[in-house]
C-alpha cells in the first residue's frame, strides 16, 4: 500500500497527521532544514515527537536539507545526534557535505534525497542508488509516464509530491530568492518573490507570471496510477502551514487511497491558489498558473470550523484483541495485545457476586471497546467470565485505561540508533592555490567560441547541440583539450538521447564535461568524460567537495550563494572555482511563463523576457526541455578579483553577447578592468549577508 507522507511543522501539526490517518511524517529541527520558517522541533520536542510516532507506528523522516556551510558542521552533527537519540526512520538529505557527515556519524539511518538534488531521471536515481541512498524524493515536475519510467528500473524506493505549493523554479535551482531579497532557497529561507507581479513580453494577463496553482494528485485516479507504477511515498507539503491543513490534506490522501473521492471543498479550505493543478502530471503545464483569489480565502473561512474538527479526536489506527478474565477469588485481569507482539496487562479488584444480573459479554463490551481518545481500535474482545460475578463499570473504565496506558508506554519507546562519537575528519590548514586563476568560458551559442576566445581561456563549456554545430568547423581540431560539453542541472529531453549525443561528443575528442547534477555524473563516468562540477551542484563546504573529489569530479565550481569571505575556510584537494561574470540563471522552469501568457511565436519574434513592477526585465530562454529566468543585471567581477582567495579559476558566462564582446569581456577580466560606464551590474552574492 502506498504510504502518505505528512508534514509536520509543528506539534500541533504533528498530531493532525497522526490523528488523521499518516504512516509517515517528515519534520525539521531548529536551524539546518529546508523550511526554517516553520515552528520545528528542538531535541527534547523530538523526543517527544518519536514516542507519539512510535506508539502509533507511524515512521519520522528527519529534514537535514539544506546547503551546508563549514562553520554548520558541528551543528549537523548536533542534529544526528538528536536523530540517532530519538531512533528516527530517516534522514532527508540535499548537501553532499551532510551526506558524508551522516555516513561518517549515523551509519544506521537511511538516507533519502532530498528533492532539492533536483533528480529528475533515471540516471540520477542509479547514482544514488550507488552512493547508498534508499529513496529518492523526486522533482515535482515529472509526467506520470516518466515516473512510471524511472520507477520501472529503479533499485531504490521513490516518492513524489501529491500536495502543495509548487515553486515555479525546479527545486534545488533556484537564486531568485537570494540575489532578490537576500534570502536563499536553498538555506530554507525563500522569501517567495516569485508569488509578486511579472508581466511576460509587455503582456498584462497573467501578471503573475511566476505563480503557480498549488499541486493535488488526491484522486482515486491518480494515486492508484502512482501505486501501480511503483511509487512508495506519497508526500504532503506543507511544513509551514498549520494543523487544520495538515488534516485536511492527510485525511484526503488517505480517502484517495481507498478509491473513495475526498471532499474537495474542505481541500481548497485548507489553502489553494486560484484550485488546484495536476498538470506537471498529466502534461497540461499552460493550466497551472494561479494566484491566491478572494475566492480561495471565502473557502477558507467558510471550512474554518469543519477543518478545525478534522483532527482535535484520534481516531484509533492500532488493532488490538482485548481479553477479559473474572474469576472467584482472582483479580480481575484486562489484557490488550497488537499485532507486534507488544502485551498490556491490567489487574484491578477481585469480582463480586452478582446481587441482581450477572456481568455478560455485551455489557463488558460497552465499557472495553470505549479506546476513542487512544490510538487503538478493538479487533476483537474474548471474555472468561465466572458464573455468577459482576464488577462495577468504573473498575471495568479503569482496567481499559491502566492497560491502554501501558501498551502505549511500550509501543512509545525510544529505539535510539548509535552515534559514532568521532564524527568526521576535518582538514585544518587552509587550502591554498599557486599562481593566478585560470579564465574559463561558458556559451550559450557556439558563435562566441572563437580560436581568439579559446587562446584566452583555459576551457570553453557548451550545451550538447551547440558543441555538435561547433564541431563542424574544421579549425577546432587543433583546440578539442580545450573544450569542455555542459550538461545542466536539469534537462527533460529523453535520457538515452541526451547519452547518445555525449557519446558522440566523446569519440570526436571532447573529453571534459561540466556536470551539473547526479544524473550527467553517472552518465560521464560511464562515457569515460574527465567529470567538472558546475555551481548547480550547490557546493559549499569542505565534506561536499571531498565528496563530490569521491565521485570522481577533477574539480568543482562553488555556489554562486558563497560569501567571499568564507573561501579560504574551504579544506579539501579538489580544485575550486566560480562564477564571475554574466547573467546568473534565478531558475530553471519546466512551466514556461512566457509560453503560458503569449505563446512561442510572440517569444521568437520579441525575445522572452519577464518584467517586475519597478520594470526590470528578466530575460528567458529555452533548451533541452526547460526554460531558464536570467538575471537582470549581468555580475562582474573584474576589479574586485582581489577579494577572492582560493580559487583556481573563474568562469565567464555569456548569454546574449556577440563574439566582439565576448572577446572585451575576457580582456577586461585579463585587466581586471571596472564595468562599463553607464552599465547595470551586480556583485552576486558574493559581498552579501544572505540567510
Amino acid at each position: 500500500m502506498i504510504e502518505i507522507l505528512a508534514p509536520a511543522g509543528s506539534r500541533e501539526s504533528l498530531c493532525a497527521a497522526l490523528y488523521c490517518g499518516a504512516d509517515a511524517v517528515y519534520l525539521g529541527l531548529d536551524g539546518l532544514n529546508a523550511r526554517r520558517g516553520a515552528d520545528n522541533f528542538d531535541a527534547a520536542g523530538l523526543l517527544e515527537a518519536a514516542r507519539l510516532c512510535n506508539e502509533r507506528g507511524v515512521k519520522i523522516h528527519l529534514t537535514l536539507n539544506t546547503m551546508l556551510f563549514d562553520s554548520e558542521y558541528r551543528e549537523a552533527e548536533r542534529i544526528l545526534r538528536a536523530a540517532c537519540e530519538a531512533g528516527v526512520e530517516a534522514l532527508i538529505i540535499e548537501d553532499l557535505g551532510a551526506y558524508r557527515l551522516a555516513r561518517a556519524c549515523a551509519p544506521s539511518i537511511k538516507l533519502h534525497a532530498s528533492t532539492q538534488m533536483s533528480v529528475h531521471s533515471l540516471e540520477g536515481v542509479l547514482q544514488l542508488h550507488e552512493m547508498g541512498f534508499s529513496r529518492a524524493v523526486l522533482a515535482r515536475e515529472l509526467s506520470l509516464e516518466e515516473i512510471q519510467r524511472i520507477c520501472a528500473r529503479s533499485p531504490v524506493e521513490i516518492e513524489v509530491f501529491g500536495h502543495g505549493a509548487l515553486c515555479m523554479s525546479v527545486s534545488g535551482q533556484c537564486l531568485m530568492s537570494a540575489m532578490i531579497g537576500g534570502r536563499s532557497g536553498n538555506r530554507g529561507m525563500c522569501a517567495q518573490p516569485c508569488r509578486l507581479p511579472y508581466s511576460a513580453c509587455g503582456a498584462k494577463e497573467p501578471a503573475h507570471a511566476l505563480s503557480l496553482k498549488d499541486l493535488s494528485l488526491l484522486t482515486p485516479r491518480h494515486i492508484q496510477a502512482l501505486a501501480a507504477a511503483g511509487v512508495h511515498s506519497v508526500k504532503l507539503e506543507g511544513r509551514m502551514k498549520g494543523p487544520d491543513y495538515v488534516a485536511a490534506a492527510v485525511r484526503a490522501a488517505c480517502m484517495a487511497r481507498e478509491g473513495k473521492e475526498p471532499d474537495m471543498r474542505l481541500l481548497r479550505g485548507a489553502f489553494s491558489r486560484s484550485g488546484f493543478t495536476d498538470g506537471y502530471f498529466t502534461g497540461r503545464r499552460r493550466e497551472m498558473f494561479g494566484v491566491r483569489s478572494k475566492e480561495d480565502a471565502a473557502a477558507s473561512a467558510e471550512t474554518a470550523g469543519e477543518l478545525r474538527r478534522l483532527w482535535k479526536e484520534e481516531t484509533g489506527r492500532v488493532p488490538v484483541s482485548i481479553r477479559l478474565r473474572l474469576q472467584k477469588g482472582e483479580p480481575s485481569f484486562l489484557e490488550l495485545r497488537d499485532a507486534d507482539g507488544h502485551a498490556a496487562v491490567a489487574k484491578g479488584p477481585e469480582p463480586e457476586a452478582a446481587l441482581r444480573r450477572p456481568l455478560d459479554e455485551e455489557t463488558a463490551a460497552r465499557s472495553l471497546l470505549k479506546l476513542g481518545g487512544t490510538p487503538y481500535r478493538a479487533q476483537s474482545l474474548a471474555c472468561e467470565i465466572g458464573e455468577g460475578l459482576t464488577l462495577p463499570v468504573s473498575a471495568l473504565n479503569a482496567l481499559r485505561r491502566e492497560a491502554a496506558a501501558s501498551l502505549s508506554e511500550q509501543r512509545g519507546a525510544l529505539k535510539p540508533w548509535p552515534f559514532q562519537e568521532e564524527g568526521l575528519r576535518r582538514e585544518k590548514r587552509p587550502r591554498r592555490t599557486a599562481g593566478e586563476p585560470e579564465l574559463r568560458a561558458l556559451l550559450s551559442t557556439a558563435d562566441g567560441c572563437t580560436p581568439q576566445l579559446l587562446e584566452r581561456c583555459a576551457l570553453a563549456a557548451l550545451y550538447p547541440a551547440q558543441m555538435e554545430r561547433l564541431l563542424r568547423e574544421d579549425w577546432v581540431k587543433d583546440y578539442l583539450p580545450r573544450l569542455a560539453v555542459r550538461a545542466g542541472a536539469v534537462s527533460f529531453e529523453e535520457e538515452e538521447k541526451f547519452a547518445a549525443s555525449l557519446r558522440r561528443l566523446y569519440e570526436a575528442g571532447v573529453r571534459a564535461l561540466l556536470c551539473g547534477g547526479l544524473a550527467a555524473i553517472h552518465i560521464g563516468k560511464r562515457l569515460g568524460f574527465r567529470l567538472l562540477g558546475d555551481y548547480t551542484l550547490n557546493v559549499a563546504g569542505t565534506a561536499a567537495l571531498e565528496e563530490y573529489a569521491a565521485l570522481g569530479l577533477a574539480d568543482c565550481t562553488l555556489s554562486a550563494e558563497l560569501h567571499a569571505a568564507k573561501l579560504p575556510e574551504l579544506g579539501g584537494a579538489l580544485p575550486r572555482g566560480l562564477v564571475g561574470y554574466g547573467r546568473l540563471p534565478l531558475m530553471t522552469m519546466r512551466a514556461c511563463p512566457v509560453k503560458n501568457a503569449v505563446g512561442c511565436a510572440r517569444c521568437r519574434k520579441q525575445g522572452g523576457v519577464l518584467t517586475d513592477r519597478r520594470r526590470a526585465r528578466y530575460p528567458v530562454s529555452c533548451g533541452s526541455g526547460v526554460s531558464q529566468l536570467y538575471n537582470c543585471d549581468r555580475l562582474w567581477l573584474a576589479d574586485r578579483l582581489d577579494a577572492f582567495r582560493g580559487l583556481d579559476f573563474w568562469w565567464l558566462s555569456f548569454l546574449e553577447e556577440t563574439p566582439e564582446e565576448v572577446l572585451r569581456v575576457v580582456k577586461s577580466y585579463e585587466n581586471r578592468e571596472a564595468p562599463p560606464e553607464g552599465s547595470r551590474f551586480t556583485r552576486g552574492l558574493y559581498f552579501r549577508k544572505v540567510l
